[in-house]
């Protein structure tokens, strides 16, 4: 179980969720997500309880939203950039689509955006491959740390998983609970987790240039 995890609360009226009901067809047997407080406007947040299988439950604290600002500042990064979040337990596994996000990336470059900051957490360099991020990174390492992730949630205008298998879609409930959209191509858990052009964008499975419209889309 994750620090500070606890029972589980009914969840509450108007706060965004996966009920129960809709749990019970999640591929990975998500039992509940509760995200509180996610208003834009409050002063103050309570804490969210993000639940997968036992195994990998966590607790994840909402932000208000002016913490974004405290969160660039703790993360050394202008308060006027654009960041992009992407976190994997290991950045350079294939399956977790950081190649995706690298071509993106370059193409979103190429068309002439500018002052965009890349976050990520993870073992491994998200500049090992074989073409660097176009964009300066601030690497996080493998973080062992809630709150140093909720930092960097927080911080971020946009979390991108471009999975090409996503099997518990936990880390786009995770950046939701702190305010931030996500990015992620439309398969397995994703679409269960992220309401395409509500609380994120689904680009098309293994679609470089519909990744780059929800970045931009996003970003805008």
């Amino acid at each position: 179980p994750g620090v500070g995890c606890g029972d589980i609360e009914p969840p509450v009226d108007g706060a965004r969720r996966l009920d129960a009901e809709l749990a019970r067809d999640l591929p990975f047997q998500l039992l509940a997500v509760r995200l509180v407080g996610v208003v834009t406007g409050m002063a103050h947040h309570d804490d969210v309880v993000v639940v997968a299988a036992p195994e990998r439950r966590r607790v994840v604290p909402a932000q208000a939203p002016w913490q974004d600002v405290v969160a660039r500042e703790q993360l050394g990064i202008p308060a006027d950039a654009k960041i992009i979040m992407f976190a994997a337990v290991d950045l350079q596994e294939r399956r977790k689509g950081f190649t995706y996000l690298s071509h993106a990336l370059h193409r979103l470059r190429d068309s002439g955006y500018r002052n965009l900051w890349v976050v990520t957490a993870g073992a491994g360099a998200p500049d090992s491959g074989k073409e660097p991020l176009p964009y300066p990174v601030r690497h996080l390492g493998n973080v062992t740390s809630d709150q140093l992730m909720v930092t960097g949630y927080s911080a971020a205008d946009l979390f991108v998983g471009p999975s090409l298998g996503e099997l518990f879609g936990q880390v786009f409930a995770e950046a939701m609970a702190c305010g931030t959209p996500c990015v992620a191509f439309n398969v397995m858990a994703a679409p269960e987790v992220i309401r395409h052009m509500e609380t994120g964008y689904l680009a098309a499975y293994r679609d470089t240039e519909d990744l780059v419209n929800g970045l931009r889309l996003l970003l805008t």
